[in-house]
């Protein structure tokens, strides 16, 4: 199958995604490639889903498929569509209620709610954005990588309009901030550790960069979404809820990191990016990572699995954002003797023998957040690789919906 039709970009179109210009945003350095995800790795496939055969035809058919139910559907997503206003009274404001707290039985009204950690209340999704948010940005990802593999402006135009809705028209915009976030009925309106819920944005970013190669999503949109952003980043390095999240010492720091650092490099902010990769994601290593390879804030939660894996995870997508600024944390090993390899050298033999890890883990075995890891891995750590590969055939085949994600976080080659 040739993609030859009026209004197809060709696959040299895909090679290279530019960020803003030196003087944006007090951008100091101009990039000219994706962010988690490698420009080369997406002209690979395309090429590969071009011709129409191979191992990715099927996961190409599903994500086409699903890119056509998100068109036929034509769902869009707001803040100001929630019945549940938060304590601004503002309908622009987001909105969430803490995960692991629920209300006490023996209050007559339910109140303040009490913590169950890593017990899920199915009551957060009722109520709150966090569900809109992350399927906007999912339905976003899936139309810009169909977009991206088969250059068809239609399904951009989609991802586009979700975006508007979301971030940027006057009647449904959210504001950039999260005031509100993981707020606790009957105790606060908001938390800093709310700031984990916007964990996406570090997807949506290179999906909006995939989208930049589009006449959908023209320059007007591209600097109104990079104010957006802007004005976010700013919210998350001076606000309280920020401050407090920055201090974490478990997950929730590595995830700021995270997203600041995306955020950052996608506003051209480099220098900043390069600050938080040095100052503070360098000194998270030592601090979350025991030279054992033990995490030991993340195995004392009741879904230890889970977030020593998510933990990782952060780590290693850190480790892919640093390399635009010239910063190694794939070879890095804190004073204290914690590295991300020791992390993942203790984690990997409990790939394969789940039933032998000795630490709680209430909810269902997650192998999304290992199976990224290694992926990414694979590349780094090119003297771990026999370990690697024998975890990753035990992982067996990925999610319909982490193919082509998977495809294109790989690192084109190891740069240690």
């Amino acid at each position: 199958m040739q993609f030859e039709m009026k209004g197809i970009l060709p696959l040299s179109a895909f090679a290279v995604f530019v960020l803003p210009a030196p003087g944006t945003f007090g951008s100091d350095v101009a990039r000219d490639q994706l962010l988690l995800l490698h420009a080369a790795r997406v002209a690979e496939v395309r090429g590969s889903v071009a011709a129409g055969e191979g191992p990715l035809a099927d996961a190409w058919a599903a994500l086409r498929a699903r890119a056509e139910a998100i068109l036929a559907a034509e769902t869009d997503y707001s803040v100001t569509y929630n019945e549940s206003v938060p304590a601004s009274g503002n309908p622009h404001d987001y909105y969430s209620t803490g995960p692991y707290w629920w209300p006490d039985p023996e209050s007559e009204d339910g109140l303040p709610y009490i913590r169950r950690d890593g017990e899920f209340n199915p009551e957060r999704d009722r109520v709150s954005d966090r569900d809109p948010l992350h399927n906007m940005v999912g339905d976003v990802r899936t139309l810009a990588y169909t977009f991206a593999l088969s250059g068809e402006e239609r399904f951009a135009e989609r991802a586009a309009r979700l975006v508007r809705v979301w971030f940027l028209d006057e009647a449904t915009h959210m504001r950039p901030n999260l005031n509100h976030a993981q707020a606790i009925p009957g105790r606060v309106p908001g938390r800093g550790t709310g700031i984990i819920d916007t964990h996406v944005f570090v997807y949506l970013v290179d999906a909006l960069l995939l989208l930049e190669a589009s006449r959908a999503w023209g320059d007007a949109d591209a600097r109104a979404m990079r104010a957006w952003m802007n004005d976010f980043l700013d919210w998350l390095l001076a606000h309280p809820h920020g401050r407090h999240e920055r201090r974490a010492r478990n997950n929730h720091g590595s995830a700021f990191d995270l997203q600041a650092v995306s955020l950052a490099l996608y506003t051209g902010r480099t220098h900043l990016a390069r600050i938080i990769l040095e100052e503070d994601t360098m000194s998270r290593i030592g601090a979350h990572i025991s030279v054992d390879g033990r995490q030991p804030l993340e195995i004392a939660r009741t879904r230890s699995w889970s977030y020593t894996t998510e933990n990782l995870r952060h780590f290693m997508r850190l480790g892919l954002l640093a390399r635009h600024v010239g910063v190694e944390l794939f070879g890095y090993k804190a004073e204290t003797g914690g590295s991300i390899n020791v992390a993942l050298e203790f984690a990997l033999p409990y790939v394969c023998d789940r039933e032998a890890w000795p630490y709680e883990q209430v909810t269902a075995w997650q192998t999304e957040y290992i199976r990224e890891v290694l992926t990414v891995a694979y590349e780094v750590y090119p003297e771990m690789k026999g370990g690697v590969d024998e975890a990753l055939q035990c992982l067996g085949e990925p999610a319909e919906e982490d193919v082509f994600f998977l495809q294109f976080i790989r690192p084109v080659r190891s740069e240690r």
